[in-house]
Order: C-alpha cells, then sequence, then structure tokens
C-alpha cells in the first residue's frame, strides 16, 4: 500500500520559475513623447529588454520633469515601497529594470544608498545595456560607466563656469 504524506511540498526548481521586473523611468526636464529620453522611450526600451529575457514586468514608475537631486521622488519611493510589500508577501521583485543606471541618480552615493535600499528587498537593479544575468566584472563595469558619466558631467560643467568666469572678467575690463 503506498501511503502519500499531504505534508510534504515537493521542491520547486527556482531556475523555471518566471522573473519578474519592475520599470523605473525618470526625466529631468519634460520632454516629448518621442524624445530619445522620454518617459514613453524609456519604458519601450526596457519593456523589449524584459520581453528579451523573459521577465514578467509588473509595473512601471516614473518621475517626470525631476532631478536626482530632489529630495522626494514619488516614482522611486513608490517602487522601493513596492519592493519591501512585495518582500514581506514572499513574492520579491526580482529585478528593477532602467534605461541606463543614471536614472536612478547621477551621484555615487545617492546611487549606492537608493541600490543598496533595491538589493536588501531581494531585488536586483539592472540597466538594459547589461546582461539580467550580471556577473561581479559586469556590476564592476556598470559601475565604473556611471562614475565615468558623472566625471564628464562634472568636467563639463566645471569648464562651462570656467569659461564664463572668464569672459565676465574680460567684459568688465
Amino acid at each position: 500500500m503506498n501511503e502519500t504524506n499531504n505534508n510534504i511540498i515537493p521542491s520547486v526548481d527556482k531556475s523555471m520559475q518566471t522573473k519578474t521586473c519592475v520599470i523605473y523611468t525618470r526625466t529631468a526636464t519634460q520632454t516629448g513623447l518621442d524624445a530619445p529620453n522620454s518617459l514613453r522611450a524609456q519604458e519601450s526600451l526596457c519593456k523589449k529588454r524584459a520581453k528579451k529575457n523573459g521577465l514578467v514586468v509588473l509595473d512601471v514608475f516614473e518621475d517626470e520633469c525631476e532631478s536626482w537631486l530632489s529630495p522626494f521622488r514619488e516614482g522611486l519611493n513608490g517602487m522601493i515601497e513596492c519592493l519591501m510589500r512585495k518582500k514581506k508577501e514572499k513574492a520579491p521583485v526580482d529585478f528593477v529594470l532602467v534605461s541606463d543606471m543614471s536614472r536612478v541618480s547621477r551621484d555615487i552615493l545617492d546611487w549606492l544608498i537608493i541600490a543598496q535600499d533595491i538589493e536588501s528587498c531581494g531585488t536586483k537593479i539592472r540597466s538594459i545595456g547589461c546582461d539580467i544575468r550580471m556577473s561581479n566584472e559586469t556590476l564592476l563595469y556598470e559601475g565604473t560607466n556611471l562614475l565615468i558619466k558623472l566625471y564628464k558631467k562634472e568636467s563639463v560643467s566645471k569648464r562651462i563656469k570656467a569659461g564664463m568666469e572668464s569672459k565676465k572678467r574680460l567684459n568688465n575690463q
């Protein structure tokens, strides 16, 4: 006689489960709907990457006309609240997809804090330019790429300010 134990839960191969993601988009200015960095364009790129990787998009969070300096970004904070809620429900979101890591923040310390908040929910943050199954080396590349972008932006800003000050001095002579 074969007895079945109803208390035994079959093991589930996590690699076979459907992976989930949320998308985060941000613009600092109001862009046209068809602009290359518009919220719609960012969302479209992220959805294509999700589909390519077999990810189910659960939600899209956006911040329009929000600088990364804004102390309260409704979309970003709403996304983190969603990630925390899903973790408490024992159904953590697998990934946050962004078109570019600078959409999260252009400040490396701020970016690291936000990334830590996301990771503490059991969720990985990925840009569409990298493989979802990112290795530590690829993550290092992403971080280095962000640092280079930040350095270039700051460098250009300093050159513009220096040029403006130089021009102002010449005009005052």
